[in-house]
C-alpha cells in the first residue's frame, strides 16, 4: 500500500490557535523533533501529545510564511552531521510551553553518523496550513547556522542589495571605460591603460593626446585679441539694414504715400491758427451789392411819392 504523507494540527494546537484569534495570545514555536515511529509507519492523529518514538529534538533553523500562500508556514530544523544512527518516520513541532502543536508523517529517511562510515546533513521541513498565520510568532535559534543551495543562490542574487556597490567593480568591467585596468605578465598596468601623464603625451586630436604646439599658440594669440561682441551685427547685415531704411524713408509728393512740402505745410498750419469770419456771414462785396440795390429801391419809391403829390 502506498503511504500518504501529511501534517496535522493537533487538538492542543487547534485550541491555542483559537485562543490566539480570540484573546490575541500568539503561539511561539520553539523546536522540532523527529522519531522513528517505533520501527514503522503509523497513522498520525490530532489527539497526539507527543511523538510515538522520539529520537531527536532541536531548535528551529528557519520559520517563514510562504510567499505564494500567506496562510502557510514553512518550518525547518537542521540535524547536524554528528547526530544520527536512527530512522526518521515522524516529526513534530513544539511551542515554548513544550506542547505538540503539529505532527507529521515523514518519508522514511536514515540519518547516519560518522562511526558508521557515512555522514549526512538532513534538514526536516514541515508545512503547516493555518487559518491565520499572523497568530504565530516566527522565531528561530540564532545559534543554528545552516544554508541550503537555494539559500546560497538567494544570497548571491541579493549581494548587490547588501553591499555598497560603489566600492566594488565587476570582473566584466576589466579593461573597459570607467572600469579598472588589467595587469600584464609583469604584474604592471599596460601603457594603453595608463593616464596621459604616465605614458607620455602623443600628438593628436583626441581626448588623450596633445594638440600641435604651433596651432595651439596661434589659437591662443588670436584669443587674446579684441573681438566684437558675440551679439554684434556683421557688416553685411548693417548694409542691408541701412538700405532697408533708405527704401522705406518718406518721399515728397501729394499722394497718400508721400509727404507734403514742409514750407507750404507751415503756411497752411499758420493760416489754420489765425482768426476767420463766421462762415454764415455775408462777404463784403455781397453786402455792398445788397446796399446798392436797396438804395435804388428807396430812391425809386421816394420819386414815386413825390410825383404822386405834385
Amino acid at each position: 500500500m502506498n503511504e500518504v504523507f501529511s501534517a496535522l494540527i493537533t487538538e492542543i494546537g487547534q485550541k491555542k490557535m483559537i485562543n490566539a484569534t480570540v484573546l490575541g495570545k500568539k503561539i511561539e514555536l520553539s523546536s522540532l523533533a523527529v522519531g522513528d515511529g517505533d520501527g514503522g509507519y503509523y497513522e498520525i492523529s490530532e489527539k497526539q501529545k507527543a511523538l510515538k518514538s522520539q529520537v531527536w529534538e532541536g531548535a528551529l533553523s528557519k520559520v517563514f510564511i510562504d510567499e505564494d500562500n500567506p496562510n502557510q508556514i514553512l518550518i525547518e530544523s537542521y540535524i547536524p552531521t554528528d547526530v544520527g544512527g536512527f530512522y526518521i518516520r515522524e516529526a513534530g513541532v513544539f511551542d515554548k510551553d513544550g506542547d505538540l502543536i503539529a505532527i507529521a508523517k515523514h518519508p522514511e529517511t536514515y540519518k547516519p553518523v560518522g562511526e558508521f562510515g557515512a555522514y549526512k546533513d538532513i534538514t526536516v521541513r514541515i508545512i503547516l496550513t493555518l487559518s491565520n498565520a499572523a497568530n504565530v510568532v516566527l522565531k528561530v535559534n540564532p545559534s543554528v547556522v545552516v544554508a541550503t543551495q537555494k539559500d546560497l543562490q538567494d544570497l548571491i542574487a541579493n549581494i548587490p542589495n547588501l553591499l555598497n556597490m560603489e566600492n566594488y567593480q565587476l570582473k566584466n568591467e576589466k579593461g573597459k571605460v570607467n572600469g579598472y585596468a588589467p595587469l600584464d605578465a609583469n604584474k604592471k598596468v599596460p601603457s594603453e591603460h595608463l593616464p596621459v601623464p604616465a605614458k607620455g603625451l602623443q600628438l593628436g586630436e583626441t581626448e588623450d593626446t596633445a594638440y600641435r604646439g604651433d596651432r595651439g599658440k596661434m589659437a591662443y594669440d588670436h584669443s587674446q585679441k579684441a573681438h566684437a561682441p558675440s551679439n554684434a551685427y556683421s557688416k553685411e547685415s548693417m548694409d542691408d539694414i541701412i538700405i532697408g531704411i533708405k527704401n522705406s524713408a518718406l518721399q515728397l509728393g501729394i499722394t497718400a504715400a508721400t509727404a507734403y512740402r514742409g514750407d507750404r505745410g507751415q503756411i497752411a498750419y499758420n493760416h489754420a491758427q489765425s482768426k476767420h469770419a463766421d462762415p454764415n456771414l455775408y462777404a463784403n462785396a455781397v453786402i455792398d451789392e445788397m446796399l446798392e440795390t436797396l438804395l435804388k429801391e428807396i430812391n425809386s419809391n421816394i420819386l414815386e411819392q413825390i410825383m404822386a403829390f405834385s
